[in-house]
């Protein structure tokens, strides 16, 4: 099948980014020093790397389809999305430290 193994390296990457992010959210929660605004910010970098894990498939099963049906899939704006959440976390982060909010 041509395009696979484009297309199972595409969803090995969303999901081993998806793997990262909820390392750093589990270890912001777990090993840091306990303060409420920590704690926020570490649950909902969880939670993007569920959301990750879960576009990746579902840009996986559309990017199948589509191949099977001779088609390029399409891009989408789920990239974009995913930078502008890490973007955001980080800026978070930087910002809770500089005001010394931990």
């Amino acid at each position: 099948m041509p395009g696979f193994c484009w297309l199972t390296s595409g969803f090995l990457a969303w999901i081993r980014t998806a793997l990262a992010v909820l390392a750093g959210g589990i270890a912001l929660t777990k090993l840091g020093h306990g303060s409420t605004n920590q704690n926020i910010i570490g649950v909902t970098v969880t939670i993007l790397g569920g959301l990750m894990a879960t576009v990746g498939y579902i840009r996986f099963k559309s990017a199948d389809r589509a191949i099977r049906q001779g088609k390029l899939p399409s891009t989408g704006l789920e990239p974009l999305i995913q930078a502008g959440g890490i973007i955001a976390v980080a800026l978070a982060l930087v910002i809770t430290h500089l005001l010394g909010v931990w």
